[in-house]
This record gives C-alpha cells, sequence and structure tokens, in this order.
C-alpha cells in the first residue's frame, strides 16, 4: 500500500512539474528601449522572454529560443526597418547588412538572425515605436503584444548622406557642373555611393589635370551648423582608376576640405579648410573635428594665393562660419592626371557644446524608463 501510494505521489509530482515548465515557457513579449543616433543604422535584437521572467530577466537559452517566431504586428511611424541579408546572417560581412525591406505587417522576424531586425533612424530622429509577438513553435502560443521604443542619443547630426537611393543632390564640380554617377554596389567603406565616372573623367595617362574637381554638398544642408562646432565631419573616399603615388599627388599646398561662408566678414567671404592630406588609393575613411584647435588642422584661408602659410582660426571665426554655411566642397582630385574617386557617407556631427563654453545643449539626457505619459512631443502610438 506505501509503495502504491509512493508511485502515486511520485506521478503527480511529474505532472505537476510538466505543468510548471509548460507554464514557464509560455512566450512573453517583452516592452523595452533602444537608443540610436539619427541617420543611422541600429541592430535591434527581439527578446523572447519566459511568460514570469524573474527580476533579472531570464531571457531563454538560444535552444529553446530557436523554438519560437516572433512576428511584427505593427510598424514604427518613423524610419524604416529591415529584416538582416542573407549575407550577413550566413557570413558576418557588415557590408550590405540590409535585407529586403519591412513594408507591411504582420511579418516574421527571420529566426535565422536570432530574430535582429535594422532600424534606420531619419535625420530628424526623435522617437518611435513598433510592435510584436512572440509565438511557441510546438503550440501556437502567442503572447500579448511586446514594444519596442526608439529613442533619439543625445549626439545630434547636423546632416547626413549615404547614397541609399541616389546622388541626393549632390553636384560635381570640373569645367562645368554635374550630379556625379551613382552607384549601388560597394566596396570597401563605400556602400551605395556617388563618383566621378568614365564619361567624366579623360583616362588618358600622363594627361595632365589642370582643372581641379571636387563634390560639394547640396543646397538644401546649406545654412545654420552651429551645433556643429566641436563636432565632427567624416566620410569614405575610394579609388577607381587613376596613379595615387607621390609621383603624381598635386603638390602642396592643395585643398582637402573647404567650409565656406559667403556672408561671413561683411560679405567678403570667410572659409576654413583642411590640406595637403595624403591618399594612395584603396578606400579611406576621414574624420575631422571642427573647432580652432591647431591639433584638429583646419586652417583660415588669407583670400590672397602669395600667403602659402595659413594661420589658425579662432574661435570666433568657426563659429561665425557655421553660422551660415554656404558651401562645403570636398576635393578628392588627389592627383596631377585624371582619375576617378567615389566618395560615401558624409556626415555632421553636433559637439558638446557644454565643453565648449559657446552655447548650451538643448538634448536631456534620456533614462532607461520611459513611461507613456512623458513622451516628447509628437508621441507614439
Amino acid at each position: 500500500m506505501r509503495a502504491s501510494l509512493s508511485y502515486t505521489r511520485v506521478f503527480h509530482l511529474l505532472v505537476v512539474c510538466a505543468l510548471l515548465k509548460v507554464e514557464a515557457t509560455t512566450p512573453y513579449a517583452k516592452h523595452f528601449p533602444y537608443r540610436t543616433a539619427r541617420a543611422t543604422e541600429k541592430l535591434i535584437t527581439l527578446q523572447a522572454y519566459d511568460s514570469n521572467p524573474s527580476a533579472a530577466g531570464d531571457i531563454l537559452e538560444p535552444a529553446i529560443y530557436a523554438n519560437y517566431v516572433i512576428t511584427i504586428t505593427k510598424m514604427p511611424p518613423v524610419g524604416k526597418l529591415y529584416q538582416l541579408s542573407y549575407n550577413y546572417v550566413t557570413h558576418g560581412y557588415e557590408v550590405g547588412w540590409k535585407g529586403q525591406e519591412i513594408t507591411s505587417v504582420p511579418v516574421d522576424v527571420l529566426a535565422a538572425s536570432n530574430h535582429t531586425l535594422i532600424y534606420v533612424a531619419p535625420v530628424n530622429f526623435v522617437n518611435t515605436r513598433f510592435r510584436y509577438t512572440v509565438r511557441t513553435i510546438s503550440d501556437s502560443a502567442v503572447s500579448p503584444e511586446g514594444i519596442v521604443d526608439i529613442v533619439a542619443e543625445s549626439n545630434d547630426i547636423v546632416m547626413y548622406s549615404n547614397f541609399t537611393f541616389g546622388h541626393e543632390s549632390w553636384t560635381l564640380h570640373t569645367a562645368t557642373t554635374y550630379n556625379p554617377t551613382y552607384s549601388a554596389t560597394s566596396q570597401g567603406c563605400l556602400n551605395h555611393f556617388v563618383y566621378k565616372a568614365d564619361e567624366h573623367t579623360d583616362f588618358t595617362m600622363d594627361a595632365d589635370n589642370t582643372d581641379r574637381w571636387y563634390f560639394e554638398v547640396p543646397s538644401q544642408y546649406k545654412g545654420s551648423w552651429v551645433n556643429a562646432y566641436n563636432g565632427t565631419m567624416e566620410f569614405c573616399v575610394g579609388a577607381f582608376e587613376g596613379r595615387f603615388t607621390a609621383e603624381y599627388d598635386q603638390p602642396d599646398p592643395k585643398l582637402f576640405v573647404t567650409i565656406e561662408c559667403e556672408s561671413c566678414n561683411n560679405y567678403l567671404g570667410m572659409n576654413i579648410a583642411q590640406r595637403n592630406v595624403t591618399f594612395r588609393g584603396g578606400t579611406s575613411s576621414f574624420a575631422f573635428q571642427i573647432n580652432e584647435n591647431p591639433y584638429n588642422g583646419w586652417r583660415l584661408d588669407p583670400h590672397d594665393f602669395r600667403i602659402v602659410d595659413w594661420a589658425v582660426p579662432t574661435r570666433e571665426e568657426v563659429v561665425s562660419i557655421l553660422s551660415n554655411v554656404s558651401s562645403v566642397k570636398v576635393y578628392a582630385d588627389f592627383t596631377t592626371e585624371a582619375e576617378s574617386v567615389g566618395f560615401d557617407n558624409f556626415i555632421i556631427k553636433a559637439g558638446d557644446m557644454i565643453e565648449t563654453g559657446c552655447y548650451d545643449s538643448a538634448l536631456p539626457d534620456i533614462i532607461n524608463t520611459y513611461p507613456e505619459d512623458n513622451w516628447p512631443v509628437g508621441g507614439l502610438t
């Protein structure tokens, strides 16, 4: 009799444990935040949790996690979502990691990506959100909707061109002015870029290249860049054709980048420039901090060709130019012969105004808790 009772208790205990195990693996879609910079691509991994997660938020182990399907149920009203590309998931190639754009819901997130998406924030991004559910493959149990809130980092983007869909109104200046050629291919740090094409270049070797050419920022981005003071200018260039050796370098002093203000100095104009930069072909990324520190390389154009050594600008001169930018030019004309050079990922990042003593930063630090009634104007849906 005791043996029979003991077996019965053991059976009951196994049933209870099985029920607890089922309850523990009921899917749960958590509400969680992500931060991202404006005009950037952010990897977002959606996580499946137990129905009663502990205070530490126990995430399911990968072997169990693979038994869940995560579905996007509501799109973000701002920005774009993409699946990860096959090459990135399979081989880890970061170049071209965006796969198919998600344009309608519901849609399942690729399981092979560990349920990871790419969110692309626009230039004027403040905040947005999207919703998702978790479903078990074994019994099709579906969680209530989870929410992913995405907010802009306090670091701002003054302007950004990544040429995802075209030349974005950039111009290329030689003897004439025209839009550069667009390519949706990738090479090194170039990924969807513009370049000086064959039809605009004479590739006769040893041909004299007397007219310097440059890329120029589109008119819609000209104006006040004051918040770029103490920030950075970044971009990528890549060589396709030409002789990028010391023998064929443009002689110093030579311009590389200029930031210009036509209205400064009583409309006499004022420019700062990076000069005498060396490029040896391939692809290279450049970054220049924008301030008066001599170490950062900016020099004030004296508007006198007889002056070779340009002076370091004052802080007031740099801020004055940034307050009304009329042109930004990137001289990708590195050699004395004809060349073809690509251009991509031009970005101006805002600086820390508090450190300069010039301006206060208007962007508050964002904490990791987001009550629904404390969102910025415009709200979330």
